[in-house]
């Protein structure tokens, strides 16, 4: 890493070394009569300088320093020459730069954006397939599992209120019975016992406890109080079941519609985004567009080595693994080998009579 941070060093020095002669493609402000630099006289000396100063570096060959020059001057040739025949307009920064530079808060909520959409399209890519098990507790259902909750729920939901009705019929019925034996104590009103907390928004099924143990107070007898208590507990049951779907349904749909926020935000970032680079390449004046585009272009220097440095250590990982996996022995190999060398000369010896 040392001598790949050396190489990145010293070709950022020469960079700058040499940074003039890229400024002066350029024509003169001062003296418009004044001829800018030839493109390729520029980039056949730039080309000279740079084989120079790499030469005793041992990372890349003189062809991979020239071929790497080459592919990053023919990549700006259009860049070099709009400079020669325009100077430093405000033009030739690419609209990525001047919102990294003008607006980096639109570009940090459309990169947000966009990496939490992929996401998600994973997840319910992941979703649709056949061994699918959400592990992680995401939140995603296949669709077929969805269908499947959504008709559960209709039934489930039918199932408990339909018991809540029961439910209210049997208090009601049994608080008759009560009252009629002179047991509902002073001051409690039949909505106590037959109504309070029974309503199908938010039933309080175990409510009904309160008159099943006034019948067990009094050891009261009824026929009601059987199926008044299978009620309670079906329909208790039913209800919890109901929220537990509900829970995994809003969940799912919660994430839905976060997909269709996101790609609305995308949509509306990218549609602003030409108003913003257009008002913003306004304000640029030619010498801070100068600034922008050397810094871009020294950037893609830096880039383009680093890309064929990076190249050149992946073929050199390679090479190495393939030579480990033709000649390398693993110390178990050695040690099995050592074991059957010694067991033949154990052997020998028990042959000529030594054990």
């Amino acid at each position: 890493m040392d001598r790949h941070s050396e190489f990145m060093q010293t070709l950022e020095n020469w960079w700058y070394e040499n940074m003039p002669i890229v400024e002066a493609l350029a024509p003169d402000a001062a003296n418009q009569q004044d001829r800018p630099r030839n493109v390729y006289v520029m980039r056949s000396s730039l080309l000279n300088s740079i084989e120079q100063t790499l030469a005793h570096q041992q990372l890349l060959t003189p062809f991979q320093v020239r071929g790497a020059f080459a592919n990053y001057a023919d990549s700006l040739k259009a860049d070099f020459k709009s400079i020669a025949a325009s100077g430093w307009g405000p033009e030739l920064i690419p609209d990525e730069d001047i919102l990294q530079s003008q607006f980096p808060e639109v570009l940090k909520e459309q990169e947000n954006a966009q990496a939490r959409l992929a996401e998600l399209q994973a997840l319910f890519a992941a979703a649709s397939e056949e061994d699918f098990d959400d592990t992680d507790d995401t939140g995603v259902l296949p669709s077929s599992e969805v269908k499947n909750l959504k008709g559960e729920l209709k039934t489930v939901n039918a199932s408990w209120k339909a018991e809540l009705k029961e439910l209210k019929s049997l208090l009601g019925n049994l608080f008759v019975e009560l009252n009629a034996a002179g047991l509902i104590p002073k001051g409690k009103k039949k909505g106590f016992y037959c109504s309070e907390g029974l309503v199908v928004k938010d039933p309080q099924f175990d409510n009904a406890q309160r008159i099943v143990d006034l019948c067990a107070e009094h050891n009261f007898p009824s026929e009601y109080l059987t199926p008044l208590q299978n009620a309670m507990q079906a329909g208790r049951q039913g209800f919890e079941r109901s929220n537990v779907i509900t829970g995994y349904l809003e969940k799912h749909k919660a994430l839905e519609d976060e997909v269709k926020t996101l790609r609305t935000t995308i949509k509306a970032i990218e549609n602003r985004r030409d108003d913003l680079v257009q008002s913003a390449r306004e304000k640029i004046s030619n010498d801070d567009a100068r600034q922008v585009i050397v810094e871009r272009l020294r950037t893609l220097l830096l880039d383009t080595y680093r890309a064929y440095i990076r190249a050149d250590q992946r073929a050199c990982v390679k090479a190495i693994e393939n030579l480990w996996g033709k000649y390398a022995v693993t110390a178990k190999e050695i040690e099995g080998e050592r074991d059957r060398a010694a067991e033949e000369l154990r052997g020998f010896l028990v042959e000529l009579g030594y054990e």
